[in-house]
């Protein structure tokens, strides 16, 4: 590791955590303050993966900082085990991992294209 790694990853981290954040703090729910972040998060690291996975300081910066910072999956199992085993649960649960899976190959699809 070298201090431009840990720069990347520091600054991307801060910033997606601040932008989740503040999704958070708009969305008005504990459900689409996890949901949204956890979604744009699976369409970016689709695109990003893809077209610049070969780019090890955009991977750091982004993929490692940025998403790490913004995606919520620790605050997405801590939202799931408090709601107990329910329909809501499992409604939450299944939105999540399909929908994240499509939007994950969507946007790896998108950087294809481009």
């Amino acid at each position: 590791m070298t201090p431009i790694s840990f720069l990347l990853v520091f600054i991307g981290g801060g910033l997606g955590a601040s932008l989740r954040f503040l999704i958070g703090e708009l969305s008005g729910t504990q459900f689409l303050s996890v949901l949204i972040p956890n979604l744009i998060g699976c369409a970016l690291i689709g695109y990003v993966a893809h077209a610049f996975g070969s780019n090890e300081q955009i991977k750091l910066l982004f993929i490692v900082g940025f998403l790490g910072g913004f995606t919520t999956f620790s605050s997405y199992i801590l939202f799931m085990s408090q709601q107990g085993f329910n329909i809501q649960s499992l409604i939450f649960f299944s939105v999540h991992n399909t929908l994240g899976f499509v939007l994950f190959y969507l946007g790896y699809k998108t950087s294809v294209l481009l």
